[in-house]
């Protein structure tokens, strides 16, 4: 049963692509057609509001994981109404016994929107599921590569089983868990963002990525009750740390990144 109507999946959609073509626009210069799609974009989120979403309960059409999560990527929501909207997502995450309940549209979102909101925990005991629509489950029946889909006949993948339609879960855990963030706003290619969610279950996470000048490494690694984090920056990028809500630097360091190592020691607080 698919719970997302149509056209909240399509609309949404849609707005993000404008909201793309908006900025796109503006980079090359072309002011007529970022207008244009900077008002549209107006138009689809107005729609979207008026239409599809409850604002008694801050519930998206559909009352669904999708709905809900790709309203709250979409920004659909006020600064003032993202707090009520995100509690309800976890309310029907929660009603879903904490088990997945997105396709393609909502899988591309909802982990990236947990880790936001510091529910990072609840990301990762979703996407370890064994059981139906699990990412585990994929690993339990023997696959080494990702599949188009979850659902298995007589223990094989009923479809692709070499398939990149439910692949950005590779890309969270770069982003998302290890925190490797490179030019996050698409306008500067020499500059890094360190964000990572230190994930209960995990004992460490690492990731790379080549910049022009060098290779930039984050690696966290659990040390008792502290958090040993270390940062390689190559020479040219300009790099921030953000650490998760509940974590600090313990002494006097600061998150302040430089060219080469910085390391860090971080405690929950």
């Amino acid at each position: 049963k698919i719970a997302a109507p149509l056209e909240l999946t399509d609309t949404v959609m849609t707005y993000l692509n404008a909201e793309i073509a908006e900025f796109l626009f503006g980079e090359v210069g072309r002011t007529l057609e970022q207008h244009f799609a900077a008002e549209f974009k107006g138009e689809l989120k107005n729609a979207i509001r008026t239409n599809l979403i409850n604002f008694d309960t801050m519930t998206a059409a559909g009352d669904c994981q999708t709905s809900q999560a790709f309203t709250i990527f979409a920004k659909i929501f006020s600064d003032g109404e993202m707090p009520a909207a995100k509690r309800r997502l976890l309310e029907i995450i929660h009603r879903d016994k904490d088990i997945n309940a997105c396709g393609m549209v909502g899988l591309r979102c909802v982990f990236r929107v947990l880790c936001d909101m510091g529910e990072g925990d609840l990301a990762y005991k979703m996407i370890v599921n064994d059981g139906y629509s699990g990412y585990a489950s994929w690993i339990k029946a023997g696959a080494t590569a990702l599949c188009e889909q979850f659902f298995y006949f007589d223990g094989r993948a009923t479809g692709s089983q070499n398939h990149h339609f439910l692949g950005d879960i590779l890309a969270l855990f770069i982003e998302k868990f290890a925190g490797l963030n490179p030019n996050p706003c698409y306008n500067d290619k020499n500059y890094l963002s360190v964000t990572p969610n230190f994930i209960s279950a995990l004992n460490y996470a690492k990731a790379s990525f080549e910049f022009d000048s060098g290779k930039s490494y984050v690696l966290w690694e659990r040390a008792g009750d502290k958090i040993n984090l270390k940062i390689t920056v190559p020479v040219g990028v300009k790099a921030e740390l953000i650490l998760p809500h509940g974590y600090a630097l313990i002494g006097k360091q600061t998150a302040k990144l430089s060219a080469g190592e910085n390391e860090f020691t971080v405690v929950k607080i």
